[in-house]
């Protein structure tokens, strides 16, 4: 999490072809710095015990103090996905001083 200041709020349900969708909220906590290319790490575990890796990229900039919607899909419609736990691995911080 790139210095604590970001924070990240999902939901995850499976639609009626069987695919996950992520709908989630970025929230910047700093009062300076804003975030791009934030790097979305999902692990979700198979009906088998089988746990997958897989990565989720918000290219959108996330300005100090404001909140970013998102929603993804997952390519796991032949999946019977049991869980899903999504962190933030990355992001790039932009000093844009037009905010």
């Amino acid at each position: 999490n790139p210095g604590g200041f970001l924070g990240n709020n999902y939901t995850w349900k499976k639609n009626r072809i069987n695919q996950s969708v992520i709908e989630g909220t970025l929230k910047n906590n700093a009062s300076l710095a804003g975030y791009r290319n934030i790097l979305l790490k999902v692990t979700y575990t198979r009906s088998d015990g089988k746990i997958v890796t897989t990565d989720i990229m918000i290219n959108e900039t996330i300005y100090p103090g404001k909140v970013l919607t998102y929603r993804k899909r997952l390519l796991d419609f032949l999946i019977d996905t049991r869980s899903i736990n999504m962190t933030i691995q990355s992001a790039k911080i932009t000093s844009d001083k037009s905010y």
